[in-house]
C-alpha cells in the first residue's frame, strides 16, 4: 500500500512527474474509451425508456425517467464489481498485491467516469423539469439537493481516477474497493420494483434481505478480507499486517468504512420493518433522493 516517498517534496513532485510520463491511457485511447461508454449508456436509457413507460405505474414523464436512469444505474454496479471480481483474479494482481498492475483496469474507470458524467447530466435534467411554473433551476439548489450523490461522483472522477493513473500499483485492492457495486443492482431493484407497483410484495421483501446480505459481503467484509490477504501475501500474522500499510492507509479505509457501517444499518432497519419485527421510520437510503421517495 506504500505509494508515495517520504523523502519531503521534491522527490514526491517527481514521482509524480515520472508517472505521469508513464501512463498508459493514451489521449486517443481515452476518447474512444469515452465515446463508447456515451453510446452504451445512449443504448441501456433508451431502452429503459421503452421498457418502463410500459411497466411504471402511473407512466409519468418523471417515474419512466428516473426508472430509465435507476437502470443504467444497476447496469453500471453490476459491470463494476464484476470488474473488480476480474481485477482481484488478475494474474499480475494476485501474485503482487502491492504493485500488480491490471492492464484494462484503467480503461474500466475511464468508462465508469463517463457514466458519472452522464448520470450527473441527467439529474440535473431532471431536476430542472421538476420545477415549479415561473421558478428557475439554480446549481446551487441542485447541489443541496443532491450533495451526497454529487460529492461520490466528483471525487471519484475528481480525486481517484487521477491517483489511479497516476500511481500505477496496488490494483488489487482498486478491484477489492470496485466489488462494493455488486450492492447497488439490488438497491436499485427495490427503487424499480416501487416504481412498478411492486411495493410491500413477497419479491421486494427477499430483495431487500439480499440487499443486506449483499452489502455485509461486498462493503464490510471486504475490509478484514483486504487485510487478511495481504498478511498472506508477507507471510505475516493477521495482526502484523495492520502496523505494514500507511497511516494514512488505514485513515483512507476508515473514511470509507464508517458510511458503510451507517447504512448498513440503515438497510436493516429498513428491511425489519417491512417484515413487521420493527416499527419506525428510515432516513433516505443511498441511491435515493426526495423525488424518489415521493414516487413511492
Amino acid at each position: 500500500m506504500e505509494v508515495l516517498p517520504r523523502d519531503g517534496w521534491l522527490e514526491t513532485l517527481d514521482f509524480i512527474a515520472e508517472r505521469w510520463s508513464q501512463v498508459a491511457m493514451t489521449p486517443h485511447h481515452a476518447a474512444v474509451c469515452v465515446l463508447l461508454s456515451l453510446a452504451a449508456f445512449a443504448l441501456v436509457f433508451q431502452l429503459s425508456l421503452r421498457v418502463y413507460s410500459r411497466l411504471v405505474s402511473p407512466p409519468t414523464h418523471q417515474m419512466v425517467f428516473l426508472s430509465a436512469l435507476k437502470q443504467c444505474s444497476w447496469t453500471h454496479g453490476l459491470c463494476v464489481g464484476l470488474c473488480g471480481v476480474t481485477v482481484v483474479n488478475h494474474p499480475a494482481c494476485a501474485q503482487d498485491l502491492l504493485r500488480g498492475v491490471c492492464p484494462w483496469l484503467e480503461t474500466a474507470c475511464m468508462a465508469s467516469a463517463t457514466y458519472f458524467a452522464c448520470d450527473v447530466y441527467c439529474m440535473w435534467c431532471m431536476h430542472r423539469d421538476n420545477q415549479p411554473t415561473g421558478k428557475a433551476a439554480t446549481l446551487m439548489g441542485f447541489a443541496r439537493k443532491q450533495w451526497l450523490v454529487l460529492t461520490h461522483h466528483f471525487v471519484l472522477v475528481g480525486v481517484f481516477l487521477p491517483l489511479l493513473l497516476l500511481v500505477r500499483r496496488g490494483h488489487y485492492f482498486v478491484g477489492c474497493f470496485m466489488c462494493f457495486e455488486f450492492s447497488v443492482p439490488f438497491l436499485q431493484t427495490a427503487f424499480l420494483l416501487r416504481h412498478c407497483g411492486q411495493a410491500g410484495t413477497l419479491v421486494e421483501k427477499i430483495n431487500g434481505a439480499l440487499t443486506v446480505f449483499v452489502w455485509f459481503v461486498t462493503r464490510l467484509c471486504v475490509f478484514p478480507f483486504m487485510y487478511s490477504t495481504l498478511a498472506r501475501s508477507l507471510n505475516v500474522s493477521f495482526w502484523q499486517s495492520l502496523f505494514h500499510p500507511r497511516w494514512y492507509c488505514h485513515l483512507g479505509c476508515l473514511f470509507i468504512a464508517i458510511p458503510q457501517v451507517y447504512w448498513f444499518c440503515l438497510l436493516l432497519q429498513k428491511v425489519l420493518i417491512g417484515l413487521g419485527l420493527m416499527q419506525g421510520h428510515v432516513s433516505l437510503l443511498p441511491g435515493e433522493d426526495r423525488d424518489t421517495r415521493k414516487t413511492r
